[in-house]
């Protein structure tokens, strides 16, 4: 009860264009519930990852920016908010392609007089090296994990796939693996999302400076003519408005790309399965207690 009334203090005080809005939730035992904005084109995940779809460059730095803004407002709110399990899953698409943040279940209110947080949270795959050492940390483990975001947008694939959570963390603390960028990366987005999952929480930027470089290399991609039409609209992708193209290794013939996708919206839930109780999703958008 303790975990679902720390959502909801969480909730009801943030409102963001790149944060999911709160309706509002029920809670008395034992129908605790929590009602949220109904995100019509599903996961970022499932767009790249179950509907087959890639990301134009043009595209990506907005879904980025979106992400990026939403987690400057997290952290700006007094106390600051850190998400602390941001990752492809927990990112949500309107059908006009916007992204917002969504599942405060992990998240907690910061203040720097206030001791560092410790102990393990997240998902692995997007977790900072410092939260697996069990060390003290702070907003950065958010900025590590929205660089996992950006190589997952950049190469299609899921990070360290094939390898469980040990492994990762193995991996990720004592041999400083990070997962694979394309050749094909531009060199300021290649040193921005190398520089977002530095060991060294001190030499990660914070989301200011990170929305500041993303608008600049938008702002070059445009002027260079590299990326004139894609922000224009004019991709020709699926109806969600991302801009996505087809990724040939797992489109599905004869399936439509705005079908894929609302498949993939049908099989991944727009809210998280709960820490505090055991729940299951309805087509719009409530969590309920499962039966």
């Amino acid at each position: 009860m303790s975990k679902f009334n720390q959502e909801l203090a969480i909730l009801s005080r943030v409102r963001h264009r790149n944060v999911v809005a709160f309706v509002g939730a029920v809670t008395e035992q034992p129908n605790l519930c929590v009602v949220m904005e109904f995100m019509e084109a599903g996961t970022l995940h499932a767009a790249i990852h179950r509907a087959g779809l890639k990301l134009s460059l043009s595209k990506l730095l907005d879904v980025a920016l979106d992400v990026a803004n939403g987690c400057h407002y997290l952290h700006r709110q007094k106390p600051m908010i850190i998400h602390r399990d941001l990752k492809s899953q927990n990112i949500l698409l309107t059908k006009d392609g916007r992204c917002k943040i969504a599942d405060f279940g992990l998240s907690r209110f910061f203040q720097q007089e206030v001791a560092t947080m410790t102990g393990q949270i997240g998902t692995p795959g997007w977790t900072a090296p410092e939260v697996f050492k069990h060390g003290s940390y702070d907003q950065k483990v958010d900025v590590y994990s929205f660089g996992v975001v950006m190589a997952e947008c950049l190469s299609s694939e899921n990070p360290y796939s094939g390898m469980d959570a040990l492994q990762i963390a193995f991996a990720t603390v004592y041999r400083n693996r990070r997962p694979a960028l394309p050749p094909t990366t531009p060199p300021a987005i290649d040193k921005l999302t190398r520089l977002c999952w530095d060991a060294d929480p001190k030499k990660r930027p914070v989301f200011a400076k990170i929305i500041d470089q993303l608008q600049g290399i938008k702002r070059n991609l445009i002027m260079n003519g590299g990326g004139a039409a894609a922000a224009a609209g004019g991709m020709g992708g699926p109806s969600v408005g991302l801009g996505l193209t087809p990724n040939p290794r797992l489109s599905q013939p004869g399936v439509g790309l705005s079908e894929g996708l609302n498949r993939g919206e049908r099989r991944d839930s727009t809210a998280r399965q709960s820490s505090y109780a055991p729940s299951r999703v309805s087509a719009h958008g409530l969590r309920q207690p499962a039966r």
